[in-house]
């Protein structure tokens, strides 16, 4: 079983951390490590994190500098091949991973995004957004500003980013 990391940098995520990190943790997919990067939060998403109790979690704190930079730092924190990103306030579904998963390897991608729901406070769908499939109409999508990949979504071989 190929075994992956879940890279979720968190900053002043506490009204949604919970739920997140609880998608990941019910999540179908089971064989990964959650490498989470608090970039300095100063709500209360440290004390939050700090009660969550799994094996597979591994908290990061930092001072604050940035997505870009807690990226960066997450990046070399991840010990498997293959990473997963999520934001502090994504919630995913029961089988994602595993689909997703399945599509990256049997696609031989590099990188692999998918659609997503934007949901409220509330986690109720307000709306969905359908990404490009192909290559070209990704980067024609890029080149007239609209939706191409949405960051968050990607799964992707570690040292093709490095």
């Amino acid at each position: 079983m190929t075994k992956i990391s879940i890279l979720l940098p968190v900053y002043n995520d506490q009204d949604f951390i919970k739920r997140s990190i609880d998608s990941i943790l019910n999540n179908s997919f089971k064989d990964y490590e959650l490498i989470i990067i608090n970039d300095g939060s100063n709500d209360s998403t440290l004390e939050i994190l700090k009660t969550i109790n799994d094996p597979r979690i591994k908290l990061f704190s930092k001072e604050n500098s940035g997505l870009i930079d807690s990226l960066n730092y997450g990046l070399k924190k991840c010990n498997y091949d293959i990473v997963m990103r999520m934001d502090g306030d994504d919630e995913i579904k029961e089988y994602k991973i595993k689909t997703q998963l399945n599509y990256f390897k049997k696609g031989n991608s590099i990188l692999l995004g998918t659609g997503a729901e934007i949901i409220d406070n509330n986690s109720r769908v307000k709306k969905l957004i359908d990404v490009p499939e192909d290559n070209i109409n990704i980067l024609n999508n890029m080149k007239n500003l609209k939706t191409s990949i949405i960051h968050p979504s990607i799964m992707f071989y570690k040292d093709a980013i490095i």
